[in-house]
């Protein structure tokens, strides 16, 4: 069985617009740890509300993927 390791500690969440699948934001340097305080209804909406607080608009649905890079040891 080949075994994986993370190449770095660190977790990047990607925020998408589930109807045009368009990256809206990135947000960086999370853990596994502490992924849990981002996908809480209320901080996200506060994390969402600030980072498009320039945009037009807000998308409807949202998609959130945490992305983390694994090598073949």
């Amino acid at each position: 069985m080949k075994k994986f390791k993370k190449i770095n500690p660190k977790i990047s969440i990607e925020v998408i617009d589930s109807d045009s699948e368009e990256l809206l934001f990135e947000i960086t340097d999370r853990n596994w740890s502490n992924l849990g305080e981002v996908f809480n209804d209320h901080y996200f909406s506060m994390i969402v509300n600030n980072e498009m607080k320039n945009a037009n608009e807000i998308p409807e649905n949202l998609t959130i993927i945490a992305v983390a890079e694994y090598k073949k040891q």
